[in-house]
């Protein structure tokens, strides 16, 4: 297709006259540069390459495109639901101040600046209107090209890959980050098919053919429900065109094929694992709306409530603090829990207001690549979280922003001219800081992760204290910059001994500190429990532990230091019942603390006891040695666990 539009070209980048052809490569070359943002030398400092850096770039991206749209005389039109559900989010986000009670309040600062960017995406796009169209999608399939080549060149240079797609992360740092920012661009593909020719229209099937093998071979499931949710779409809206459609499904289907019969690949697309652990998260979800059906738990804090409803049934990473959730992989669910029926009011009118504003539009050029990139989106945020990542839901708002009539321009005053972009400017401006705040905040802490892996307390306990701000209170993992220096200061105060009763109230005065910001860490609860059990308070001790317990009930450290607690305040039969029920892999079962614990309080217990797989033990106790008698615990607890 030859654009109609060097005016388009003038007014959106901010160019002098030039040939058709050239805003074409100029966008795709845009959008390239947006997927490599994540290689820059400030990214890579971070633990999370593709978050907070691509805010930051999108921030850029919408502050020239709102720029370039004062110079532009396209129609302006009604503004879209999509502006008004964007600026919702952010007004929920910033009651949650007044609103509810927030504990870490850098995570509500942090939410309400992404929904400011969103809304300054959707009135970018709402100032080019359909128009802007041609422009959004060179732009998708630049970015969809490299980041599929990215996960491509992965999968290519690690052989085991094949077999567990999350070894080829693509440019993004996840598969799934990956998969579904390139997922976007087979819309996009299948607009230009349809309007290029030459030269164009090799790089749209060259970009369309990558992209649509490296989601294949990514094997992110619900990228593959909205693909095909939009396939039957784009078939049903081009029955006179089907046959380049087939012809990309057959070739789907052919990869997916190659796929599944790698016995391994197969049984990892059909392993339910992780839908139940979702389940976990959409069950803890709903009891926080139903807690909170008016507000929420607030903006940025499910991350921080998550664990206080339990961390049953999750891996043992998550359960021992080692790693966190800080997502319900439901968007939906995740308004919800966050700011009650109003949320879930507000999302879903998100996903109304663009299905009518399409079936208005249905007949407009690009209308039907809004609805596809809303098809994959929406199917996608079923089961993770586009809703934070900048590759996706920017992109998907500017989309969403366009779906308006391009109606003449009425003649309006300067001042009305102008005030949209003095909104946009004043939105981007705040998305920009947030996005600077958090990629500072990140190097903050990932310094600290790196201290806090070397042990080096004497440098980690000031660079906790100095970290700590209104925008630095949890890293990525979830945990909180005092519980930094609280395991610092009681480290150094063990070296310096002896220990007291009084020891480490230094230590102690952190990890209290560190759970008034996130009252259900349980690596906070584990080590203060540690910590009283180092200094002989044993109740104290009992107490803490209990707290841990109740929020991941299988915490192997946690189940064996309370029965030393237990122990310590000669309670052998509660610490005897305690190991017999407590669930753990064999490594854990012949730790020596474990083994210790378990000896001292079948010794100790007397002859009758109340839970029927220790008494069993316990009858033959007087006729076992040590070795024997553990032996035969650990025979009675695997039959218990069978049963």
């Amino acid at each position: 297709m030859v654009f109609e539009a060097p005016r388009l070209a003038r007014g959106v980048l901010f160019l002098p006259p030039m040939n058709p052809e050239q805003p074409r490569w100029i966008a795709f070359a845009f959008g390239a540069a947006f997927a490599l943002v994540p290689l820059a030398s400030f990214a890579q400092e971070l633990g999370d390459t593709s978050h907070w850096p691509m805010h930051l770039a999108s921030a850029i991206l919408l502050a020239a495109l709102g720029a370039t749209a004062a110079r532009s005389s396209t129609a302006t039109g009604s503004i879209p639901w999509t502006v008004w559900a964007s600026g919702g989010f952010a007004l929920l986000a910033l009651t949650s101040f007044w609103t509810t009670e927030l504990f870490a309040a850098s995570e509500a600062r942090y939410a309400t600046g992404r929904y400011l960017g969103y809304t300054a995406a959707a009135l970018v796009g709402w100032r080019m209107g359909l128009r802007g169209i041609p422009i959004l999608a060179w732009g998708l399939l630049g970015a969809g090209g490299i980041e599929a080549l990215s996960a491509l060149g992965d999968l290519g240079q690690n052989s085991k890959a094949m077999a567990d797609p999350y070894l080829a992360p693509g440019i993004l740092g996840h598969k799934n980050f990956t998969s579904s920012a390139m997922a976007l661009a087979l819309p996009a593909a299948w607009y230009l098919w349809n309007r290029t020719q030459g030269a164009a229209r090799t790089t749209v099937v060259a970009m369309g053919v990558a992209v649509l093998v490296a989601v294949v071979v990514l094997r992110t499931r619900s990228i593959w429900i909205g693909i095909a949710l939009w396939a039957v779409f784009a078939a049903m809206r081009s029955i006179r065109n089907w046959k380049p459609l087939a012809a990309g499904l057959a070739l789907g289907i052919i990869v997916l094929a190659g796929v599944l019969a790698r016995p391994k690949a197969r049984e990892a697309v059909l392993d339910p694992t992780n839908l139940r652990i979702r389940e976990v998260f959409w069950t803890h979800s709903l009891t926080m709306l139903e807690a909170h059906p008016l507000t929420g738990v607030g903006a940025g804090q499910w991350r921080i409530h998550f664990p206080g409803y339990g961390l049953r049934g999750m891996n043992p990473s998550v359960s021992e603090g080692v790693t966190a959730e800080v997502r319900p992989h439901n968007d939906a669910l995740w308004m919800g829990a966050e700011h009650g029926w109003p949320g879930v009011a507000l999302w879903s009118s998100l996903w109304i207001g663009l299905a009518v504003a399409w079936w208005r539009l249905r007949r407009e050029d690009g209308a039907d690549l809004v609805a596809g990139m809303a098809l994959i989106v929406l199917t996608y945020s079923l089961f993770e979280f586009p809703l934070e990542r900048a590759a996706v839901w920017v992109p998907f708002m500017l989309a969403a922003g366009m779906l308006r009539q391009n109606r003449l321009e009425a003649k309006r005053t300067e001042f009305a001219r102008w005030l949209p972009i003095g909104i946009i400017g004043a939105l981007t401006a705040c998305y920009a800081f947030t996005a600077m705040q958090g990629i500072s905040s990140e190097r903050d802490q990932e310094e600290l992760l790196a201290l806090n892996a070397q042990q080096n307390a004497s440098k980690l306990l000031p660079a906790a204290l100095e970290t700590l701000d209104s925008w630095t209170e949890l890293d990525r993992f979830g945990n909180p910059a005092p519980y930094f220096a609280g395991m610092s200061a009681m480290f150094l105060e063990a070296q310096r001994g002896p220990l007291t009763a009084s020891s480490f109230s230094e230590a102690e005065a952190y990890f209290l500190q560190s759970l008034e910001l996130h009252p259900h860490h349980v690596v906070t609860w584990y080590q203060l429990g540690n910590m009283y059990r180092y200094r002989g308070d044993a109740p104290k001790a009992e107490s803490t532990y209990r707290e841990l317990l109740k929020r991941s009930p299988r915490h192997p450290g946690g189940q064996m230091h309370l029965a030393h607690s237990l122990l310590a305040q000669n309670r052998p039969e509660e610490a005897a019942a305690l190991l017999f029920a407590a669930f753990g892999s064999d490594a854990y079962y012949q730790q020596p603390d474990y083994r210790n614990a378990t000896i001292q309080a079948l010794r100790q217990c007397p002859d009758r006891v109340a839970m029927k797989g220790v008494q069993a033990v316990l009858n033959e106790r007087t006729r076992l040695d040590d070795t024997g008698l553990f032996a035969r615990f650990l025979a009675e607890k695997a039959t218990w666990i069978g049963r």
